[in-house]
């Protein structure tokens, strides 16, 4: 969770230095850092997949981590997006595009899957 914390934070920072750039400078609005908020969504994703896996296969303990895991990962993409400025609307079709896009592309490519995967486990999110 530190971890995310710390993108939260980058991410908050790097949101007032662009909005300062941005009234101050070229007039341009700010750009966003979505790639934690975007992690987050496909971390919760990939737990989902992973859980629903380990039940089929037996592993009630494994599936239930991974559905806490699920859990965290959901939380943290609402409070990064919180952070970017986006309105829960906008954070609900991004988890509805992310199951339409993401699971399928996750289930139908292992080396995808596996990628998500360690990002997820840099990120203490899976």
């Amino acid at each position: 969770m530190a971890k995310v914390l710390a993108f939260a934070l980058a991410i908050a920072a790097l949101g007032s230095t662009t909005a300062a750039h941005a009234q101050f400078g070229s007039g341009q609005p700010p750009s966003t850092n979505r790639a934690p908020y975007d992690d987050a969504v496909r971390c919760f994703i990939a737990n989902a997949i992973a859980s629903g896996d380990r039940q089929r296969a037996g592993d009630p303990a494994k599936a239930a981590y991974y559905e806490r895991m699920a859990k965290k990962a959901h939380g943290t993409a609402y409070v990064l997006g919180d952070v970017l400025g986006f309105k829960r609307d906008q954070i609900t079709r991004d988890f509805e595009r992310a199951e339409r896009e993401e699971t399928p592309a996750m289930r139908r490519d292992q080396a995808y899957f596996y990628r998500i995967v360690g990002r997820c486990k840099a990120l203490e999110l899976m």
